[in-house]
């Protein structure tokens, strides 16, 4: 991509697309560390969890606790 500055490559609708990085940045996004997904990337790039206090990996073991 030379000669090309402040843009991303993305999918949108199933379709490649060049994304302007204000529009990316523009909001502030939130990552739930208990999201099944994110802990599954977590787990295939092998990095560790954060997820390291004892209520917390309770309470996914026994809701309600």
């Amino acid at each position: 991509m030379s000669g090309w500055t402040g843009f991303t490559v993305g999918n949108l609708h199933d379709r490649g697309c060049y994304i302007p990085i204000v529009d990316i940045i523009n909001k502030k996004r939130q990552i739930e560390l208990h999201n099944r997904p994110w802990q599954r990337l977590m787990a295939s790039t092998g990095q560790p969890s954060f997820i390291n206090d004892e209520d917390d990996i309770a309470e996914q073991v026994i809701p309600g606790k």
